[in-house]
């Protein structure tokens, strides 16, 4: 691997939004030292591009609430709806994915009977991106590869993803592509990322000493695949 082909993320920066090339398989990997001083090249994650000013504000308002990036901005995801789609000229199906964001409105401490108290819901969506079913199955795919990565952890964490890919069959992956018509992949894809957005959120503890990269990883594709080229609604 040359370095040129190679970016590393930064997870220790939370506060910076960092640009990157279109999302594609092959853009960007994500490299973790292992604790023998190895690398380990690990799916991809791209980091974002494309946000237009406002939105990378209102972005930035969101993590500095939620005090880190990945997490933080899975944590302000309310829901996910697809309703529109596009065809490209090359005949390919866009499914526009409309994000509304949780809206921070104090720092006080809340109320242990209604933890919800600090939050907002947004009566309007927040920022909306244009996902083919091919993004989709990589998607899938990628975190797939880094539940599973070797040696397995066995946390919760991993095993809820292991278990929703391995046996769920409403998934974006090609039996669904040829037997459903473009309304019902919708529903399909849009039960399918808010799935995989509560399930990003969630933390689990290790029985390991080494700490679950998936914890780390999943999160920030999910919030790659989400923000990466997404516009103001």
């Amino acid at each position: 691997m040359t370095a040129s082909k190679t970016c590393v993320a930064d997870h220790e920066r939370p506060h910076q939004l960092q640009k990157l090339q279109k999302l594609m398989p092959h853009d960007c990997a994500i490299v973790a030292v292992a604790k023998t001083g190895e690398d380990v090249e690990l799916p991809t994650v791209p980091r974002l591009q494309g946000l237009q000013h406002s939105l990378q504000l209102d972005l930035e308002a969101h993590r500095r609430w939620n005090g880190s990036v990945s997490v933080g901005f899975l944590n302000s995801v309310d829901l996910i709806e697809i309703n529109e789609t596009r065809m490209s000229e090359g005949n390919t199906v866009y499914y526009t994915l409309v994000v509304y964001l949780s809206l921070p409105t104090s720092r006080l401490p809340t109320s242990p009977c209604d933890p919800t108290d600090a939050r907002q819901h947004a009566a309007n969506p927040t920022f909306k991106v244009e996902r083919c079913f091919a993004e989709f199955e990589e998607l899938r795919e990628n975190v797939l590869k880094s539940v599973s990565h070797m040696p397995q952890c066995t946390c919760q964490y991993c095993m809820d993803f292991l278990v929703y890919i391995r046996y769920k069959f409403s998934q974006p992956r090609g039996i669904v592509k040829l037997t459903s018509g473009t309304e019902k992949r919708k529903r399909i894809l849009e039960t399918f990322i808010n799935d995989f957005v509560a399930m990003g959120q969630r933390r689990a503890a290790t029985l390991r000493k080494r700490n679950c990269e998936a914890q780390k990883l999943v999160p920030a594709m999910l919030e790659a695949f989400l923000l990466n080229n997404a516009r103001d609604c």
